[in-house]
């Protein structure tokens, strides 16, 4: 992926959520904390996660790691994420998926454009828990997202034969996070992963009844088909007078 290119010029901060009760074990929620202690995680009740983050720093020695403790209970956590079943379901997997995957209520309904279907609770405990995710690419997700120093150079690089890759894009990026205390990676990174490397329709700015808006996050960009999806992301960009740049070709 793009986004490994910005290895070479930053060091990471990665957040790891632990759940409490990752394997069950009762306790009570409390207060929210962060450490930085990754070798006084206790291996009893989250078995792994410490040997799988030093690996980790092993390998990649300029990566630091913070372990936020949640508070909440792996059933609390599930029975917020389990809902809005036959309308719209908080978490969604690819409607490509088989099997245990999908949620036992919804089964094969569809969701958003028509290419997701709700997300069963096996799911959801397989993705919640970071041992899946402690590894050289998905680790990733859990980097902290608020604003590193960062250059032109190195976004200019990370988006390289994209339609990002454009001296208006990567200054507003720049600018941005640099405004928003915003990560410059993420950013980039979103956009690559919203619009795909060519760019999709909502940041054309050519799409009929909306020509000169852009949506480069498909914020709002929901609906039952591909059309629909366009427009309401579109039509949130204009309500929002987001985006009125020139047509970048």
């Amino acid at each position: 992926m793009q986004v490994k290119k910005i290895l070479k010029y930053v060091i990471f901060i990665i957040i790891f959520i632990i759940i409490n009760i990752i394997l069950g074990n009762n306790v009570e929620a409390a207060t929210q904390t962060i450490s930085g202690d990754i070798n006084g995680i206790d291996s009893n009740r989250y078995p792994g996660v410490k040997q799988m983050i030093q690996a980790l720093q092993y390998e990649h020695p300029t990566w630091n790691f913070k372990v936020l403790y949640t508070g909440l209970t792996l059933d609390e956590v599930i029975a917020n994420e389990y809902v809005g079943h036959g309308a719209s379901p908080r978490s969604l997997v690819s409607a490509s998926l088989q099997g245990e995957w999908k949620c036992a209520i919804c089964g094969d309904e569809r969701y958003d454009n028509g290419n997701w279907c709700c997300a069963s609770e096996i799911a959801l405990k397989y993705m919640i828990d970071p041992r899946n995710s402690i590894n050289t690419s998905d680790v990733f997700q859990f980097m902290e997202l608020t604003y590193i120093p960062c250059d032109y150079n190195s976004i200019q690089q990370m988006v390289s034969g994209t339609f990002l890759d454009n001296p208006i894009y990567i200054n507003k990026i720049l600018a941005v996070s640099s405004q928003y205390n915003v990560s410059a990676y993420y950013l980039a990174a979103l956009a690559l992963q919203e619009q795909g490397p060519n760019g999709g329709s909502t940041v054309s700015g050519t799409y009929p009844g909306y020509e000169g808006y852009y949506n480069i996050f498909n914020i709002r960009a929901t609906g039952s088909n591909k059309d629909e999806v366009i427009r309401n992301g579109l039509e949130y960009a204009k309500s929002k007078r987001m985006g009125q740049l020139r047509k970048i070709n």
